[in-house]
């Protein structure tokens, strides 16, 4: 029985006096509201059935992102890791030049064994003995390393050693300190434009 044939039957009872107007107005609203459950039952089902049919994509979706995220990473550490054995094995490669550059050098003034480090973006020489040397040697032996200089085994150009404080020379190979040399010339700079501590040429250790 459809909904308009149960209300008019419904009807028919309230015209023949077997059923109030409150009775009939009740039983009018509950087949209306049965009729608008029905009807949005199928428009329920269809969207459960979208929902199961999406959720699956979404997860889908989520779980390549995150290899996508995953390769992204793994190829930038690649990419930076490598860049930086790179770097490491030049410096390694221009240490050793100037290593072998100065050893005349530090042969003639007894200083062995010495190493060449990259420190703080300048290279610098780690050698046995150097306390050792009286000032005058110590400053002559500054001077001779400040006249080194290499081509860059690397690449185009030449390297040297610190160029603004002269070489530094370490008195150890495993000592946190250096001795420099700070001449006429820097003095004469810090006087006239400051920004130095340094007021006499001579030799230095920090």
């Amino acid at each position: 029985m459809s909904n308009a044939e149960e209300l008019k039957k419904y009807k028919e009872l309230m015209d023949a006096g077997i059923i109030t107007q409150e009775d009939f107005e009740k039983k009018k609203r509950e087949v209306l509201f049965s009729s608008t459950q029905q009807e949005s039952s199928p428009n329920n089902a269809e969207n459960h059935k979208k929902k199961i049919q999406i959720n699956p994509i979404n997860k889908s979706t989520k779980k390549k992102i995150r290899i996508g995220v995953l390769i992204i990473a793994v190829l930038a550490i690649a990419f930076f890791g490598g860049k930086n054995v790179v770097e490491y094995n030049q410096q390694s490669k221009r240490a050793a030049a100037l290593e072998a550059e100065i050893a005349s050098i530090m042969e003639r003034y007894s200083l062995s064994p010495y190493e060449v480090k990259y420190v703080d973006g300048a290279y610098e020489i780690f050698a046995e003995g150097f306390e050792s040397l009286h000032s005058w040697e110590a400053l002559w032996c500054l001077e001779d390393l400040d006249e080194v200089s290499v081509d860059d085994p690397c690449g185009d150009g030449e390297i040297v050693f610190d160029a603004y404080d002269g070489a530094r020379v370490h008195p150890g190979l495993d000592v946190a300190y250096s001795y420099w040399r700070v001449s006429s010339n820097d003095v004469l700079h810090n006087q006239i434009f400051g920004g130095g501590i340094l007021t006499q040429p001579g030799l230095y250790c920090n």
